[in-house]
């Protein structure tokens, strides 16, 4: 009877240990992951701030350049071997011209109370090949 009870109280004790063990541990993940909580918000928003950063940088040269950027006319015409990027002005065609010649008119007179401009003429990219002007 004396061992039974040296034996019950000897796995009592190695129960306790491991509740404990456990407990420690179980308490030791909470503490982390309260701490690394904070660290983690932190660390996205300087990931974002980061973000908004280069994206700004990238877009700054963007906004210097006013219009579109040039097409390539590398062998646009097979005949010659020069071709270069020229911008010409857009010229409406007759059927849309007709169709739309009052909104176009209703713009025109927008524009012009608003800022005084008239004569807008948009321009388009061609290639140039020698005298000849094709779509690139």
């Amino acid at each position: 009877m004396v061992h039974l009870l040296q034996c019950s109280s000897v796995h009592i004790l190695l129960f306790l240990f491991y509740i404990l063990l456990l407990l420690a541990s179980s308490m030791e993940v909470a503490f982390s992951d309260a701490n690394t909580g904070g660290t983690d918000k932190v660390m996205a928003a300087n990931k974002q701030e980061a973000a908004r950063i280069k994206w700004e940088r990238e877009t700054e040269g963007r906004r210097a350049l006013i219009g579109s950027r040039p097409p390539r006319c590398e062998r646009v015409c097979m005949s010659c071997g020069h071709c270069e990027a020229v911008q010409v002005p857009i010229v409406p065609q007759e059927e849309k011209a007709r169709a739309a010649t009052a909104v176009t008119l209703a713009a025109a007179m927008f524009t012009y109370r608003v800022d005084g401009i008239t004569n807008y003429k948009p321009l388009s990219w061609k290639c140039r090949c020698g005298d000849t002007i094709l779509d690139p």
